[in-house]
């Protein structure tokens, strides 16, 4: 019969590992034949898609009311517009996305004048926002951005 023992450092990986680190390591273990212990170690290292304890997939990004992302936001730079840019009035709204640390890395026109697009979104990329948390872990974030010409 195997010893079915576990010591203190593996029970501490255990502890560490999330619940798809763990089933992964269990399905590595009885493919390969390897013990348990030499799973955890290998699958200790790679790298894994964040799980809730339930195995339901954790989100990567969720989508956010703008009204609810206006009180994360932290820094707001206004668009600087070319001289010889002609004033144009209207509503642009813009689909931004924002990493699980704040930044702005994709922002793309949903609707409004085309004139206004490339300025506001060069200066909407460099908008921060505090981190949006899902179960106390931060998440990257789908919204939309209303902004109105001339202010």
């Amino acid at each position: 019969m195997q010893d079915r023992r576990i010591d203190h450092s593996t029970r501490k990986r255990v502890a560490e590992m999330s619940s798809e680190e763990m089933r992964l390591a269990l399905l590595t273990s009885e493919k390969t034949g390897l013990p348990n212990r030499r799973a955890f170690d290998e699958f200790k290292t790679a790298p894994f898609v964040a799980m809730t304890s339930s195995c339901i997939p954790f989100p990567t990004v969720v989508r956010i009311s703008p009204q609810a992302m206006q009180s994360h936001l932290l820094n707001h730079v206004e668009p600087a517009f070319p001289v010889e840019t002609q004033p144009v009035e209207g509503t642009l709204v813009l689909r931004l996305r924002i990493d699980k640390d704040g930044n702005v890395y994709k922002a793309e026109k949903v609707s409004g004048p085309d004139a206004l697009v490339a300025p506001v979104i060069e200066a909407v990329k460099t908008w921060k926002y505090a981190p949006y948390l899902h179960n106390g872990a931060p998440v990257g974030v789908e919204t939309t951005v209303e902004l109105k010409f001339p202010n």
